[in-house]
């Protein structure tokens, strides 16, 4: 994973414009050199700078602090301050297992599809609106990006549109041949989309929504994303389970028995959380695939969010509502039925 001469020359580039980038490089071969400058970038002006530094950090540590990139400097502050703690308690002792699980981004907002009403609305949190596109056929998946841009695919167009972080509708692109049913970013910055309800596939998008790459997967694959290692979790519904799918189309299955999944993600604490479309609930499984927890029945749900507090964010014709660790569930956001499709950034 690099030599020492590799380390040296990234550890020199340190204090350049892309510490972040050289930082996570040194992280990912275990080498301690990068926490300092980690620690310190959490004070960077740049929210995605902050976002990037502390989902590294995260991973290692397994514990935020209470830190969030998109908070104020005085909110941050206590938190960077237990940061500083933690580097000088554990900075020279610490370990981890590389390729870093890295799940989240550390922007805190929520994209809401709302298919019926044509519309994606954008939540803090608390679930205040902070942004909206309207009069849009049949929104779905969508996904938030690290440089603040919104990807909506609009499912009966078969098309797919960027807004950046200012709002403004960048691209679309209509080259995925299929009705999609999740996009996600990969960790080279392009989309992986799943289309399977028609065509079968998993595609990779470059900018601008050119195909950089596809692969048929039979069995409705429903979701994908790309995990640390380069391989692709990937759902099929029509054959109830999940599996590990290389560039080449090599499949390992990781879980299966399931009801109907439409989605599932890995959490941080690496368990496999999953949408069992069918059956109308949530469920969480360990790696030997017993299942840890189980929501309420809901009516219409297709994907869900783990917090760090535990809490599990979902949407169903109610609206987006927030499951707390002691069962607790709470509606944060109201809608007039239909169905709903959130994912956070």
């Amino acid at each position: 994973r690099g030599g020492e001469r590799a380390r040296a020359e990234l550890v020199s580039s340190l204090d350049g414009d892309r510490s972040v980038a050289v930082a996570y490089a040194l992280a990912e071969m275990g080498d301690r050199r990068a926490l300092a400058p980690l620690v310190a970038l959490l004070r960077a002006r740049d929210e995605r700078v902050r976002a990037s530094a502390i989902e590294v950090l995260e991973a290692i540590a397994r514990d935020a602090y209470g830190y969030r990139a998109s908070a104020s400097p005085d909110e941050r502050a206590p938190a960077t301050q237990r940061w500083r703690a933690w580097l000088e308690a554990k900075g020279t002792t610490v370990t981890w297992a590389t390729p870093l699980p890295l799940v989240v981004h550390g922007r805190d907002r929520l994209l809401v599809a709302l298919y019926s009403k044509r519309q994606v609305v954008e939540l803090d949190m608390t679930g205040r609106v902070v942004w909206s596109a309207k009069d849009l056929n049949q929104p779905w998946a969508v996904c938030g990006r690290r440089d603040g841009s919104r990807v909506i695919a609009l499912y009966g167009d078969r098309t797919i549109v960027e807004f950046d972080a200012a709002g403004r509708r960048t691209w679309s692109s209509k080259a995925v041949k299929g009705s999609i049913s999740s996009v996600s970013e990969t960790r080279a910055g392009n989309l992986l989309v799943a289309a399977g309800f028609s065509v079968n596939q998993i595609v990779e998008l470059g900018a601008g929504g050119q195909v950089l790459w596809r692969l048929t997967i039979p069995g409705r694959p429903v979701c994908a994303y790309e995990l640390p290692d380069g391989k692709f979790l990937v759902t099929l519904k029509d054959l109830g389970k999940v599996v590990e799918v290389s560039r080449r189309g090599t499949q390992s299955t990781v879980l299966e028995g399931l009801r109907g999944p439409y989605f599932a993600r890995r959490t941080r604490n690496a368990t496999l959380l999953v949408v069992e479309q069918s059956a109308g609930v949530v469920s969480e499984f360990n790696a030997k695939g017993e299942r840890l927890w189980e929501s309420p029945k809901f009516d219409r749900l297709y994907s869900a969010v783990r917090l760090r507090d535990g809490s599990t964010l979902i949407g169903d014709k109610e609206g987006v509502k927030r499951i707390a660790p002691d069962g607790s569930i709470r509606l944060i956001y109201k809608t007039d039925g239909g169905y709903v499709y959130i994912a956070r950034y």
